[in-house]
């Protein structure tokens, strides 16, 4: 099944997990590896990180770039035991948790790692 998570729970994975990253930076001696059509674009993160957008126009834009993908292309290419990575922990707004919605409006089934 696909799932999500950040790059602080990557240590406690178990040793070749398939992950993913899908931060715009990934930090140095991540084991996994990116995906850049996940990656929110520069501009849109610039302008969510300086508050010329709110979350809600965040995730419209964000969900605009992902409408223009095939998500089963992105699952057969990283495999449906993926996990996609970024940086913010459980119970803060992130780009991952509207990719999830993307993914279970395209029929595939995701969760956050653990739970």
């Amino acid at each position: 099944m696909l799932q999500t998570s950040y790059f602080a729970k990557v240590k406690g994975m178990p040793k070749g997990s398939n992950v993913v990253s899908i931060a715009r930076k990934t930090p140095e001696g991540f084991p996994g590896t990116s995906c850049e059509a996940l990656m929110p674009s520069s501009k849109l993160l610039w302008a969510f990180k300086q508050g010329e957008i709110n979350e809600a126009q965040y995730r419209l834009e964000y969900r605009a770039q992902l409408d223009k993908l095939d998500a089963a292309l992105i699952v057969a290419q990283y495999g449906k035991d993926a996990i996609f990575i970024c940086y913010e922990g459980i119970g803060k707004f992130c780009h991952r948790h509207v990719l999830s919605e993307w993914f279970r409006d395209n029929g595939f089934e995701i969760k956050e790692y653990g739970t």
